[in-house]
């Protein structure tokens, strides 16, 4: 701190403790005997500021005068004279409300604030919040608890310092334990009521510390407020909040007219987005991103609450829900989209758990589920489609179409972890209400049916499967005619059942005719092409072709790295097929490697039990115990060099 006067501004997120640092930063100075006189100014207003500079004034000896204008100014320049002094101006809302309180002379000037923009006035030091350490051993320092339920408040609290001290001082006046107060905070009502308690001494709770700001937004930035409140409802770590505002039709509704207005133009977003980064509740990531603290989102989302009640709390969170889904695209499950979904996931999730009843839950949940499918995730996305199933059979009933299309999704993913006889059965009930909606020749009937059949074929039961993919196929042509897009899935299915059956000509049909329509669709490098590829190859091994079956397996496998990366299970797949295919042209080394790599992918993704992972294991065992027969039998060629040793 060098100069005539030296200006520090520390500034964070209310709670953060900028003032007791500052409280510190004083009491130190003044026992290491670095300052002569510390002095508190209120900086939250003009009026705060001249009373506590008029209070300073007998400590230095300026004569009182009538008008209080004047006798701060004497203070200011009093200061001017003196050296040794610290000034904490406590609270500064902005730079340009205390520029012309900053006194001269040889003394220092603390300002705290939350305001972040002190260019060219103060040297801006940023405060965040405890470490996860810190805030553990802040608790611990009041009550014996064990650690783990220490951790589990500390992160819930988002180590923020105000509401770790608030549970403190709650802690010790109801002798409460942290796993009691967990129990408590666990319940939406309660833990709003803990946010707003308030602690001995300090003069504001976590709650009333932020709802000043959102007054302060309704009278003055209402857009900014209305964007806080859709934040809120997502989650707070990562916002794009330029892709938020990118949807004006989602937006141009009664809860977010001034926002839908704001955002019509670059600057109108700006501004908006600058007025809510300018109260300190947000923390801006980069141009496009920004974060909450979790307790801004909470004490948000309980102001509506308590302010205008419950309904309007789950309008917020039905109107948030819903512009999320406005902005998932229509296929989730197509690689295209998904850095798209990948921004939208957590908020699909954290919107739903504050709407958790409604028909907008159950389509955000099954957006996610089937985004988390196609990344092969299946065990999560198994979770949220369950649970979007329940909120669907609950909401919109057991015989609604859209329940219908949710279970279809689950089907999918049943499947893919194995559980064949619960997949089948979600086909089922999505097929017995796509039927009683629509009638049995509808193409929702069909894209059922191609799921239904291509399962059968799994459970083994061809015969079925071939009766329930015919349907499909004869539904399709009818609607869409011979050549649409529509049939190309379920002829390749088709074609996998009359390659078992031993139908070897017309199997290579059904995936060539499938290829062609897929190739006219998409081009030639679309994952679907892929499959019917792999298919075609498998046909090809069968027909005793192996070349041409290894170059099918090769241009599937080159696809599927391609759309979905090195390690997805469709490359796994892709892989085995091939490693077959050279294990019967002799290229065991290359089968062993090709098949190594397949069954590392299964078990990252799958786990060692799947039958996936369990098949590619004993292929890559008998090619194993075949290089080791053809090891045995080789002839031993011997020679005699010099001494008594032997080569094989």
């Amino acid at each position: 701190m060098d100069g005539p006067v030296s200006v520090v501004a520390v500034h964070g997120l209310g709670g953060i403790g900028k003032s007791q640092l500052a409280l510190e930063i004083a009491h130190r100075g003044r026992r290491a005997g670095r300052y002569e006189l510390v002095w508190r100014v209120r900086a939250e207003s003009t009026v705060t500021l001249a009373q506590d500079l008029v209070a300073l004034a007998p400590a230095l000896g300026v004569p009182d005068v009538p008008d209080q204008e004047q006798l701060a100014a004497l203070v200011l320049g009093g200061l001017q004279r003196r050296s040794r002094w610290l000034m904490v101006l406590d609270n500064a809302p902005h730079a340009d409300a205390v520029r012309s309180w900053i006194p001269t002379g040889g003394g220092h000037v603390l300002l705290t604030s939350r305001d972040r923009d002190w260019g060219g006035l103060a040297h801006p030091i940023p405060v965040a919040e405890f470490t996860a350490a810190e805030a553990v051993t802040f608790l611990g320092r009041h009550r014996n608890d064990p650690e783990p339920p220490r951790s589990t408040l500390a992160a819930v609290l988002g180590h923020l310092p105000l509401a770790l001290a608030q549970a403190v001082s709650y802690l010790d006046r109801h002798d409460l334990s942290v796993a009691g107060y967990l129990d408590l905070y666990r319940d939406r009502e309660a833990a709003g009521q803990l946010l707003a308690s308030g602690l001995p001494g300090y003069p504001h709770s976590v709650a009333t510390t932020w709802l000043m700001h959102l007054d302060q937004l309704q009278a003055q930035a209402p857009a900014a407020l209305e964007l806080l409140r859709l934040c809120a409802f997502c989650d707070p770590d990562d916002i794009n909040v330029q892709l938020l505002l990118s949807k004006r039709p989602g937006l141009a509704r009664k809860l977010t007219r001034e926002l839908a207005e704001a955002a019509a133009t670059p600057t109108g977003r700006e501004s908006t987005i600058g007025a809510l980064t300018a109260t300190g509740l947000v923390t801006r990531l980069d141009d496009e991103r920004i974060k909450l603290h979790r307790l801004v989102s909470q004490v948000t989302r309980h102001h509506l609450s308590t302010k205008d009640g419950q309904h309007t709390a789950k309008a917020w969170a039905v109107h948030t829900l819903n512009l999320l889904i406005a902005l998932t695209p229509d296929e989730p499950w197509n690689p295209q989209s998904w850095p798209l979904c990948a921004d939208l996931a957590q908020h699909l999730l954290a919107a739903a758990d504050h709407a958790p009843m409604t028909s907008a839950a159950g389509t955000a949940l099954t957006q996610l589920g089937q985004y988390l499918e196609s990344r092969a995730e299946y065990h999560a996305a198994q979770t949220i489609l369950l649970r979007a199933s329940a909120i669907r059979q609950t909401v919109d009933g057991p015989d609604h179409h859209e329940t219908a299309r949710t279970l279809c999704s689950l089907g999918i993913v049943q499947r893919e972890v194995g559980d064949l006889d619960a997949a089948r059965t979600s086909h089922q009930q999505a097929l017995a209400i796509y039927e009683t909606v629509y009638g049995p020749d509808h193409p929702e009937v069909a894209r059922t049916l191609n799921n239904l059949g291509n399962l059968q074929k799994e459970l083994g039961d061809l015969d079925q499967a071939r009766i329930t993919l015919q349907r499909a196929l004869a539904i399709k042509e009818r609607t869409y005619g011979p050549d649409h897009l529509e049939i190309a899935p379920t002829l390749g299915n088709l074609g996998d059942i009359e390659q078992q059956a031993g139908e070897l000509d017309n199997a290579r049909a059904s995936q060539i005719r499938a290829i062609a329509i897929f190739e006219t669709a998409y081009g030639p490098n679309h994952s679907e092409v892929a499959i019917a590829l792999t298919n075609l190859g498998i046909v090809q091994d069968k027909l005793d072709e192996p070349d041409a079956s290894r170059a099918s397996h090769l241009r599937a496998l080159t696809i599927f790295e391609d759309v979905y990366g090195p390690d997805h299970p469709e490359v796994a797949r892709a892989l085995v097929n091939l490693g077959i295919v050279e294990q019967r042209l002799g290229k065991l080394d290359a089968a062993r490697a090709t098949l190594q790599r397949a069954l590392t992918i299964f078990e990252t993704r799958h786990g060692l039990s799947h039958p996936n992972t369990v098949y590619s294991a004993r292929l890559l065992a008998d090619i194993t115990d075949e290089q080791r027969r053809q090891t045995a039998a080789r002839p031993v060629v011997r020679t005699q060099p010099a001494g008594d040793s032997w080569t094989t």
